[in-house]
């Protein structure tokens, strides 16, 4: 049985035109209008031997003739052999089912077997579901050095005056080509692969546009924003829990205690589009030591490289006391954002129970409504953004989540500034000596938490156990016994609490040892104040 592997077809839109290749032209195929046939006999009269034997396989024939008539409308071949290309409904872009529509390649030899669409996948290597248009097209090809063609003589005159095709185009005969199966396929799929299989040029049936209007296009990724952004305010506002609560991790130790945080700490937020560059400060007071100086030092050198400025206040806050800090504020080119924490404090419906819900009311009456209160804050810097804030509910029923939103709208385009595994620049001996700080100032009152220094002296990391030795400087010898207590007792409280926290941190089991040293007057030594890294 002759091979039958030549197809071709035809838009029925008016400005599409399809010139047929060399290869149909050597084959003797010629084209007619809907009206050159009108009976079965006249079709095969007109047949030549090769395609009478074409024709002659039938089933072939009928497959063939059943996907390409389900166009509809249009002119018609009699019998069976009805091989109009019409206008089926619209594409329905990007994806199509390659399953019934994927031609041999134009070397192969058609066989009956290669006309099932499981075959056809199989041998290309493919599955039968929908896959983007481009990778079919890619598969089929097409040879550019065709010319296109807009007319060609028929075979039914001996003249050589050439016409201009019918919009209904008939073939018929053997071709080269390919035979494209294409059961339920949209005219623009027909002209796509028609383009690929006569290699029509791109400039007569303009597949590339068309390509691309079918084609999804995945979309440039989104820009990468990094920066700098420090977290001012006076004492115990809530700026280490905003820190805590916007990396999701304890990073900051917070008391109830003001001056808890006495470094600048940073914690970086990262994700595949940004990079945040978080900076925990010391509460903005009025100096009193040199100690003190040195925290104010840290708060300074984080207004001037900051991209963005968050300055925390709360609903209890009246005034600014430093005033070249806030002088600083001002002229700052950072963007900056007022957050003005513990609104909730000023909701009695948001309390748990009568008691704090009473509370809330006679603060409402003595300091106004949350909303009062950011108004005042707008008026105190015109240029800001004043959001309201309760930085212990997190997310966002505590407005941390458009904290968020708000930093990353206002960081320049830029590439990260720190590995995106990091999330600090301090080392663990430093977090391990904030902690058993942080368990000081949580077990003493008074004065002894700020005449505390630690430092760890000792971090040996097994697979299982951290081993470390701290040691806890006080400035007098008359507190050195109010921290360790009788018999120990009061250091042993201390020790077993930060121990808890540094497992709960560093998620392994720690031992701690704990030493007391007398440093007389450290807070005003400027050699201990190098030595613990409060002064250059």
């Amino acid at each position: 049985m002759a091979q039958l592997t030549a197809t071709c077809a035809a838009l029925r839109s008016s400005s599409a035109q399809v010139a047929l290749s060399d290869d149909v032209k050597k084959s003797g195929l010629t084209t007619m209008s809907d009206d050159d046939w009108e009976t079965d006999a006249d079709f095969e009269n007109n047949l030549t031997e090769a395609e009478q034997r074409a024709y002659g396989n039938r089933e072939t024939m009928e497959k063939y003739n059943t996907v390409m008539s389900k166009g509809g409308g249009g002119g018609s071949v009699p019998g069976e052999a009805k091989m109009s290309l019409a206008a089926p409904p619209a594409p329905t872009p990007p994806s199509v089912d390659v399953s019934d529509i994927l031609p041999p390649p134009a070397h192969t030899p058609m066989s009956a077997d290669m006309l099932a669409p499981s075959t056809a996948t199989q041998r290309l290597g493919m599955s039968s579901q929908p896959v983007q248009l481009a990778a079919v097209l890619a598969e089929v090809g097409t040879d550019s050095t065709c010319s296109p063609r807009t007319s060609r003589p028929s075979s039914r005159t001996s003249t050589s005056t050439a016409r201009a095709p019918s919009p209904s185009l008939h073939t018929r005969g053997p071709s080269s080509a390919c035979l494209v199966h294409a059961r339920g396929c949209s005219r623009l799929l027909a002209t796509l692969f028609l383009a690929s299989c006569f290699a029509v040029s791109s400039a007569r049936l303009q597949c590339h546009p068309a390509l691309c209007a079918v084609t999804s296009v995945a979309a440039p990724p989104p820009p990468h924003r990094a920066g700098f952004v420090s977290i001012v305010g006076v004492p115990n506002v809530g700026k280490s829990t905003l820190l805590n609560a916007l990396l999701g991790e304890r990073l900051s130790i917070a008391t109830s205690k003001a001056q808890t945080t006495r470094h600048r700490i940073l914690g970086i937020d990262n994700s595949d589009d940004h990079q945040i560059v978080f900076s925990d400060t010391p509460g903005v007071l009025l100096p009193q030591y040199r100690l003190q100086e040195g925290m104010m030092a840290f708060v300074r050198s984080s207004l001037n490289d900051a991209d963005v400025l968050l300055l925390v206040v709360d609903v209890f806050q009246q005034d600014f006391p430093d005033e070249k800090v806030l002088r600083q504020l001002r002229a700052s080119p950072a963007a900056l954002l007022v957050l003005v924490n513990k609104v909730d404090l000023l909701d009695p419906e948001a309390a748990v129970d009568e008691r704090r819900a009473a509370k809330a009311a006679e603060r409402v009456a003595k300091l106004g409504t949350a909303e009062e209160l950011l108004q005042r804050w707008r008026d105190e810097f015109p240029g800001a953004t004043v959001l309201p804030l309760a930085a212990r509910r997190g997310g966002d029923g505590g407005g941390v989540d458009a904290v968020r939103r708000h930093v990353l709208a206002l960081l320049p385009e830029h590439p990260p500034f720190y590995p995106k595994e990091q999330l600090t620049d301090r080392p663990e001996r430093f977090f391990a000596a904030e902690m058993l700080r942080e368990a000081i100032f949580e077990h003493y009152s008074q004065e002894i938490p700020y005449s505390c220094e630690c430092r760890v002296t000792s971090f040996k990391e097994a697979e299982e156990i951290i081993r470390m030795s701290a040691e806890i400087y006080v400035a007098h010898d008359s507190q050195k016994g109010v921290v360790i207590g009788k018999g120990g007792a009061a250091l042993k409280k201390v020790g077993t609490s930060a121990r808890k926290k540094m497992e709960t941190f560093f998620d392994k089991k720690v031992f701690l040892e704990t030493r007391v040293k007398v440093r007389a007057n450290w807070r005003q030594d400027k050699k201990s104040l190098e030595e613990f890294g409060y002064i250059d």
